[in-house]
């Protein structure tokens, strides 16, 4: 394990491998969403997923309910992907889902800052969350090469292990301890203030087993596969 070759990146994000055998998905828990995103959420007969077909901002009646919503705090109309069902939910409900292999192109993927308006800096003190129910991954910024997210995970929670078959990854804990495995074999053992590196290719898990939160700073750095200069 090499703990040295930082990168100049932050970075934020949360990845879950469906158990599927072909399919991978990542999933995102947002600040917003957007009419058109892809999210799940818990429902009585447990996750359900479907697409945001309007973002309230204002009081509105639904289903005989009165629905409080402000620009501050919107709330999410959502058309079940199975069912003709319409949900409403808040923010804090959802997780945003993202299908790659439906969406393989680089241009394709989410963006965690794509608006000008939005400065290219983050406090990550500020951006500091937890759930009861799963890990949540924050994104700090994403460029042409490279991604930053931050990783929030409470005492006995885990990131499943996920492959990173064409990036880099550099961590950086900055709080709390844990563990990382790589390819279902090596365990390291994460401390804060220091900075551990994996080549492209590898598997990777990592486990909250303190008693106290892990936040961890993840860089995502693209490399180019064998054959691919000059076009090959």
């Amino acid at each position: 394990m090499l703990r040295s070759r930082a990168a100049g990146y932050l970075e934020g994000m949360q990845t879950t491998i469906a158990r599927g055998k072909h399919l991978r998905e990542t999933t995102l828990m947002a600040d917003d969403f957007e009419v058109g995103d892809h999210v799940e959420w818990n429902s009585e007969a447990g996750r359900a997923r479907g697409t945001i077909t309007k973002v309230i901002t204002s009081e509105i009646t639904f289903k005989g309910y009165t629905v409080h919503a402000s620009k501050e705090e919107p709330q999410y109309q959502i058309k079940s992907d199975k069912t003709d069902h319409i949900a409403m939910h808040k923010g804090a409900a959802l997780t945003k889902v993202w299908n790659w292999r439906r969406h393989p192109h680089q241009q394709d993927r989410p963006q965690f800052i794509r608006k000008e308006d939005r400065p290219m800096h983050k406090n990550m003190r500020e951006m500091e969350q937890y759930s009861d129910e799963q890990f949540v991954v924050k994104g700090v910024y994403k460029g042409e090469q490279s991604e930053a997210v931050l990783l929030f995970l409470k005492p006995g929670q885990e990131m499943p292990a996920h492959p990173h078959e064409r990036f880099e990854v550099v961590l950086v804990p900055q709080k709390g301890v844990g563990t990382m495995t790589v390819d279902g074999a090596k365990e390291v053992r994460l401390i804060p203030e220091t900075l551990y590196y994996e080549p492209a290719g590898r598997t990777i898990k990592i486990q909250n087993t303190g008693d106290s939160p892990l936040q961890v700073l993840i860089t995502l750095i693209r490399v180019e596969p064998p054959g691919h200069q000059n076009g090959l």
